[in-house]
């Protein structure tokens, strides 16, 4: 059953002067999925976990927040989307679902507070979310975590929240240094797992976030900016696919950003219908997809979500998190010959 709608999407572009949530955040309550069992084949791990941001997070972000207020489940299902997140829909694809964990952390306020980074030495996240180099931190610290790590598969999906334009991304100019940073960052986090004995870290680049509504709604709306924007972002990714080769087969450098930059160029593909700009999401939007009825009593009362990409102004649906996911299925199992 979906709740109700309880708060409005507040503009991102005030992020950087809004106050300092009261809750402060942590990693200790891990959280762990419920989806059914699935088949892991012939993969060679028994158990499954992640680190990362809002795109992975199944409910740490949402508990510590209380960004919905009762509930606080924010959409119904602990995720900032209106379903499940790609790496949920993974680990009961893979069969590790009953072993998942997840150290992910989603934003904040609506997401006017950007959640996990990859460092917060790097980009402190305004919402005192756990970095990455944190979650794993916290992971490595586990009295069990030695014992299991060789057979578990390491899930890292990081950067998104890093490569925001009032941050770091220079619309319109020079963001060779950035990227070469960005990636290395990454890197450094899995150079951790494999030090501390990880034998596979799955690592999807960064999203296209230039494309997503909130850069036109609140940031730019200049063709060559988000060009600009995006091209940034390759650049990081590029540099990431190179930094991830020095490990081998201990890393698996995955395209996210192209799969579903090629969703979103292609929405018909997948019946992806309401694609009019301002009128392209479920949350937050004045601007009716359909006239007469809101976008969220579209997606969520009347079950149309699967015809929007996006849930709100930074995370897709849920559909297209499990499009992703059976994408990323297919590279694990490739990389594995199965």
């Amino acid at each position: 059953m979906f709740v109700s709608k309880t708060f409005a999407f507040v503009a991102l572009a005030a992020a950087t002067n809004a106050a300092a949530i009261n809750k402060t955040c942590s990693v200790s309550s891990r959280k762990t999925g419920t989806q059914a069992d699935g088949a892991s084949g012939q993969l060679p791990f028994t158990k499954m976990v992640a680190f990362g941001d809002n795109l992975s997070d199944n409910g740490n972000g949402s508990s510590a927040h209380n960004v919905a207020g009762n509930p606080e489940s924010i959409y119904g299902f602990n995720t900032w989307t209106n379903g499940p997140v790609a790496v949920s829909y993974l680990s009961n694809q893979l069969g590790y679902e009953p072993t998942f964990t997840d150290y992910a952390f989603g934003h904040a306020a609506g997401g006017s507070k950007f959640g996990a980074t990859v460092d917060n030495n790097f980009t402190q996240s305004d919402a005192d979310a756990p970095s990455a180099k944190d979650q794993i931190a916290t992971y490595l610290g586990l009295a069990d975590t030695q014992a299991s790590i060789a057979q578990t598969l390491h899930f890292l999906w990081i950067g998104n929240n890093d490569v925001l334009p009032f941050i770091h991304i220079n619309l319109g100019g020079d963001n060779t240094q950035f990227a070469s940073d960005l990636a290395s960052l990454i890197a450094d986090q899995v150079q951790t797992l494999v030090d501390a004995g990880a034998t596979t870290v799955f690592v999807p680049s960064v999203y296209p976030r230039h494309v997503a509504p909130v850069v036109n709604a609140y940031f730019t709306n200049s063709t060559s900016d988000v060009t600009n924007y995006g091209e940034a972002i390759q650049q990081v990714n590029t540099n990431l696919a190179t930094n991830l080769q020095k490990f081998g087969d201990k890393a698996i450098y995955y395209d996210a950003y192209g799969f579903l930059m090629n969703l979103w160029q292609n929405p018909l593909s997948q019946n992806f219908t309401h694609t009019a700009q301002f009128a392209d999401f479920c949350d937050g939007c004045n601007v009716e997809a359909e006239p007469g009825i809101s976008n969220w009593d579209l997606c969520m009362q009347q079950g149309q979500a699967n015809t929007f990409y996006w849930m709100q102004f930074l995370d897709p649906t849920t559909k297209v998190h499990q499009l992703l996911a059976a994408d990323m299925e297919n590279a694990i199992r490739s990389h594995f010959g199965n």
